[in-house]
């Protein structure tokens, strides 16, 4: 099932100018041609994913990456590994993971998360794997997306918050911007916020908890009501900010679609299979049609032998 945080960046980054998402993506995506925003959006968030993953990862040492790869059921964990094998590794399970990073981290023990949450400096309110996995997934996003926003020169930042209607001071610097902006999908990030006590923000939250919890559960129901079936889907956006992964491979096993892959894979397939039934993502073997050109050979040599025969037999000999 896909973050509530990575749909909130998706639309929050549609949001965006153009030439902005452009910006980003000729240093974070060099060979991009995408012209769709939507598109260009969810690109960069795997890019973003991908990179606070990658820091994450080199933050951690060997046996901390052994004992939580093990943790969360990766076969063939090499105990004696490099820590850039063991990370490489790391990497690839989450990459791999049907549940994203959420679900690799949640099957991890309690104890090792929070060794996570330390790791990363933030604070959280989380008691159980499923909170934790939930907060340190978007913690990776939060500082993979910083990354994107640092290809972006502050006055373009400045203008976009302005285009959003943010209040920017005006000595306000690259970063303080950054955190006005990003607060809009990672709360507690604009200044007014760090400036509240630790205590008031901690019981705050605490006491919105069950709230949220309800919101997001709501939210999840509104999508699914008020979304199109499956096979109306014709953009790539449709399905991807209304369908889970989960859902998505079940359409395919359902339907005969190769299932494999991650979930832009899925919805290509989709899409491809909407537009034509017969198109389900496999490759096409086909079979060498015999030609028949040796037999036909045969059939020729035995022809000449029986003639020349016939030949030999019927002229007579010169005496």
């Amino acid at each position: 099932m896909p973050s509530n945080t990575v749909d909130s960046l998706s639309k929050f980054l549609q949001k965006f100018e153009l030439e902005v998402l452009k910006t980003m993506a000729q240093n974070a995506l060099s060979e991009t041609k995408q012209e769709d925003v939507g598109e260009l959006s969810n690109d960069l968030i795997d890019w973003a994913y991908e990179q606070g993953i990658k820091k994450f990862i080199g933050q951690l040492d060997a046996s901390t990456l052994k004992t939580s790869m093990e943790e969360a059921g990766v076969k063939d964990v090499d105990a004696n590994g490099s820590k850039e094998a063991l990370g490489e590794k790391f990497l690839d399970s989450v990459e791999q993971d049907e549940g994203g990073p959420e679900g690799f981290l949640s099957r991890m023990k309690v104890a090792t998360l929070k060794k996570f949450v330390k790791i990363l400096g933030f604070e959280t309110d989380a008691n159980d794997q499923q909170q934790y996995a939930e907060d340190i997934s978007d913690e990776l996003l939060l500082n993979g997306t910083r990354m994107l926003f640092d290809f972006v020169d502050e006055e373009a930042l400045k203008k976009t918050s302005k285009k959003m209607n943010l209040k920017v001071p005006k000595s306000a610097s690259k970063l303080v911007v950054q955190d006005i902006l990003l607060n809009e999908v990672f709360p507690g990030l604009s200044p007014e916020e760090e400036e509240k006590p630790k205590k008031e923000k901690k019981a705050k939250k605490s006491s919105s908890e069950p709230s949220a919890k309800q919101t997001r559960e709501e939210i999840n129901e509104k999508i699914k009501r008020e979304r199109s079936d499956l096979p109306d889907c014709k953009t790539f956006d449709d399905i991807f900010q209304n369908y889970w992964v989960d859902e998505l491979r079940d359409f395919c096993k359902k339907n005969d679609i190769k299932s494999q892959g991650n979930k832009k894979d899925l919805i290509k397939r989709i899409l491809a299979f909407n537009m034509d039934p017969t198109n389900r993502g496999f490759t096409e073997k086909k079979r060498k049609r015999k030609t028949g050109k040796s037999s036909s050979k045969k059939e020729k040599k035995e022809h000449a032998t029986t003639n020349g025969d016939a030949s030999a037999s019927s002229t007579p000999k010169e005496e």
